[in-house]
């Protein structure tokens, strides 16, 4: 097999002292029946662009890659994810036969090579635009138990799948028990449950009642009260963790000593 490239014009200008980061692009183009497709691909940088490592591609730069006989290719190209102006993309068209095609390659940085699914656009019905998830550059500093989230100040990383709440009852006492109550709006599982007082001490326990009986006593969240001092205390051992959508958790207060002015309470889950 022999693939044939003509680079026409996807020339870098730049004055870096370093080799260029090319990505290569391979993969086989195959008939509905296993055949081999012939023909050739055009691929055109669609407006300049500047790389991530300071190399310059003209608007119009042309590459063209002429298919093997099993339909196979191989071609390298500089990169677009990171690139100035944000989006630059590369314009594709397949001439194969009769038929053409064409498409929008979005390009990432990568020393193993990759294939088509990996920089092609996914072009839906108007009016918006798809582009795989592989194609994005998070912001700096995320790490791969972190999603990305919409901020006022733009897109930044956060912890998967996690949520708190915290909540305060002032001059806490056992005839306080059930008038506190949190209604998750999705299913959670409870992970860890902390509390503090600002002087003496209160016991303290969640439990998970039912919508329709709010009122009624229901199971109780942790094996044994957590007890609340200036100093803090952490409970993570669980005795019924999980809390369905809707269900209210409600906090009692089984004792207190020395006549605490607040008790705070602290709560954190993970979205089921």
């Amino acid at each position: 097999m022999r693939i044939v490239l003509c680079v026409m014009a996807l020339l870098a200008i730049a004055t870096p002292g370093h080799a260029q980061q090319l990505t290569t692009v391979t993969d086989k183009l195959t008939t509905p029946f296993g055949g081999g497709v012939v023909g050739r691909i055009t691929i055109s940088a669609n407006q300049t662009f500047t790389t991530a490592d300071g190399f310059t591609i003209p608007a119009g730069s042309k590459t063209y890659v002429t298919l093997g006989a099993a339909g196979s290719f191989s071609v390298q190209l500089a990169p677009t994810i990171g690139a100035a102006p944000a989006g630059s993309t590369y314009s594709v068209d397949y001439s194969l036969g009769t038929a053409f095609v064409h498409e929008i390659w979005i390009v990432p940085i990568s020393l193993a090579p990759i294939n088509l699914a990996a920089v092609r656009v996914i072009w839906p019905k108007a009016p918006n635009v798809s582009i795989p998830s592989s194609q994005f550059l998070p912001p700096p500093g995320c790490v791969s138990t972190q999603v990305l989230r919409w901020t006022t100040a733009g897109w930044i990383c956060a912890p998967d799948n996690t949520g708190a709440v915290t909540f305060d009852v002032e001059t806490p006492a056992p005839s306080d028990s059930g008038l506190f109550q949190w209604k998750p709006k999705n299913g959670v599982t409870l992970t860890r449950i902390s509390c503090s007082t600002d002087s003496g001490t209160a016991a303290i326990n969640l439990e998970v009642r039912t919508e329709a009986a709010p009122n009624t006593p229901g199971t109780p969240v942790l094996t044994s009260p957590v007890t609340c001092t200036p100093s803090t205390g952490v409970a993570t051992t669980f005795s019924a963790s999980a809390v369905p959508g809707t269900a209210p958790v409600v906090l009692n207060i089984s004792s207190v000593t020395g006549a605490p002015l607040v008790v705070r309470v602290h709560v954190e889950y993970q979205l089921n």
